[in-house]
């Protein structure tokens, strides 16, 4: 007899945000006509991403949820990061499939006595800022704060690399975004926390006079100053400690899978914040691991969290299992499909989300894409 927890279908749905933009789903159906949903965005996806999913769900059909479905997948976390978002997506959703079946919010079946809370937000303003322009980043950043936010975030450097970074046109980047800085600085009431997001652009000397310039701003929060190889560990931990006696918290790795891959930097004194993505870190176990593993060293955990509604679900239920100690991210603002492509609508009131007490993750896709 067929049981009711057997997996039938997997399905891929995709939704167009943006020219830059594309969220991508992953949706697994069982015999009962129950179905989980989990988010694969990544913005650097190759051309045959949809393949890989395809590939790796239909190794599920014909399964059932008692198994340990992902084991015969795990080589995917040790590949590189499509292969990771793969299975972080597959984990999300099948997570989400078991609390449908046991009848239990997906928090409550992943950390014993967790209760749902409201989560404190910080606004990620960067994609809103179309136009690049330092007063649009500072008109987003007031709109924020006049809806609840008491930190927003930005990556104002654009175009700027570490091997460009400490020439003249370099140096006439990095100008550029600390006027961006500056200018938000001014336009924010003295409340509200500024973070800066560098996406690896600068180099180790750049990156240590970017700190008292950041600091001579208020910034309290930077944000991946170098490419986290691991020639960088020595830099990364200098420019911490830089960092914090400037009165800021430095914060990074939101591109891995896996604690062996954290483990060097977190061991190395690099960040005083990590920041697992759940759609690439190994999706809510791995996460939940990451952050046990970190707290032995004193480092917190405040999820990656740019991308849709359902990623922001799945790290909302993931930041509730945490006790909801950091500001979860959200991408603020850049699209209102974030608020009308689920049921119910992916809604945050006075800058915080809280996980729906509904089994599983609470929401489903309003309508399912290509398989």
């Amino acid at each position: 007899m067929t049981r009711d927890d057997t997996i039938t279908e997997v399905r891929i749905a995709k939704v167009r945000v943006s020219a830059r933009t594309l969220w991508r789903h992953v949706t697994i159906a069982s015999q009962a006509g129950l179905v989980g949903v989990g988010e694969a965005t990544f913005d650097a996806a190759p051309p045959d991403m949809d393949r890989r999913l395809r590939r790796a769900g239909d190794a599920l059909v014909g399964k059932t949820l008692n198994q340990d479905m992902l084991t015969a997948l795990g080589a995917l976390t040790r590949g590189g990061m499509a292969d990771a978002t793969v299975f972080s997506a597959l984990e999300q959703a099948l997570t989400d499939l078991r609390g449908q079946h046991a009848g239990r919010p997906c928090f409550q079946l992943l950390g014993a006595g967790a209760e749902a809370r409201p989560i404190a937000l910080y606004a990620n303003i960067n994609r809103k800022t179309v136009s690049r322009k330092a007063e649009d980043f500072a008109a987003n950043a007031v709109q924020a704060e006049r809806e609840g936010f008491r930190a927003v975030k930005l990556a104002p450097f654009d175009d700027l690399t570490p091997e460009l970074a400490e020439s003249e046109a370099g140096q006439r980047l990095i100008a550029a975004g600390l006027e961006r800085v500056a200018t938000v600085a001014g336009a924010v009431s003295p409340g509200t926390e500024l973070q800066v997001d560098c996406h690896w652009r600068f180099s180790p000397r750049t990156a240590a006079r970017l700190v008292d310039a950041l600091a001579e701003l208020g910034v309290r929060w930077l944000e991946c100053p170098l490419p986290e190889a691991s020639e960088a560990i020595e830099h990364l931990a200098r420019i911490r400690d830089q960092a914090n006696a400037a009165g800021m918290r430095l914060a990074g790795l939101e591109n891995f899978c896996g604690w062996e891959a954290f483990r060097p930097f977190v061991a190395g004194g690099c960040y005083d914040v990590i920041m697992p993505d759940i759609k690439h870190c190994g999706g809510y176990r791995m996460m939940l691991e990451i952050a046990e593993k970190a707290a032995c060293f004193g480092v917190a955990v405040s999820p990656h969290n740019p991308s849709g509604p359902i990623s922001h679900q799945a790290s909302v239920h993931a930041a509730t299992v945490l006790g909801g100690q950091e500001r979860l991210e959200i991408q603020w603002r850049e699209t209102p499909l974030f608020e009308s492509i689920t049921n119910p609508p992916a809604c945050f009131e006075k800058a915080t989300s809280q996980a729906r007490e509904v089994p599983g993750l609470g929401l489903t896709l309003a309508a399912t894409g290509h398989r």
